[in-house]
């Protein structure tokens, strides 16, 4: 199977607990009334690397190893979004940059979420104010991160960024 399509009249709110574990798919495109990808959902996809959202997505967690070591390149956070869980997109090496719709509610970011990926830089919504352990563990290509002053000036210093040494890091105020 390389593509997904859910039915135009799905009534499906949760992309289960690895539903697509180790599948061969190649993109998929998640409906508007999905709320929540479990644990795992597209974890070992290594062939997986478009995820495109509705414009209209209702998605508000995203859950723990979701798309872990997939081949991801680019994805566009939904807006809805408040909890991106641990190792989110950890181990995919191909991702360059992850954005963030207009108006983002997301709030949390687990441990270990951008682990040994390629990106970039990362402007982090206004909204963040909690970010996991190592979220940008092994992140050697990133030369620009922005946060907002919302996120605990001492969680900075934890989040290991080590392997970012040529990073820029801005703190925004309002």
């Amino acid at each position: 199977m390389k593509q997904f399509t859910f039915p135009t009249n799905s009534e499906y709110k949760t992309i289960e607990n690895s539903l697509f574990d180790h599948s061969g798919i190649e993109s998929i495109f998640i409906p508007e009334n999905i709320t929540k990808i479990d644990c795992y959902a597209f974890i070992r996809c290594y062939k997986l690397k478009y995820v495109k959202f509705h414009e209209n997505s209702q998605l508000e967690t995203i859950c723990d190893e979701a798309f872990s070591q997939s081949s991801i390149e680019i994805i566009v956070i939904p807006q809805k979004v408040a909890s991106i869980g641990n190792d989110v997109f950890s181990d995919c090496r191909k991702l360059k940059r992850v954005a963030f719709t207009k108006n983002s509610q997301l709030n949390t970011i687990g441990d270990n979420v951008f682990s040994n990926t390629k990106i970039e830089s990362l402007c982090l919504p206004s909204q963040v104010s909690n970010i996991g352990n190592d979220a940008f563990y092994n992140c050697d290509h990133l030369q620009i991160i922005e946060f907002s002053e919302k996120l605990d000036k001492n969680s900075v210093f934890d989040l290991n960024l080590n392997d970012c040494q040529d990073a820029i890091i801005m703190i925004h105020n309002k």
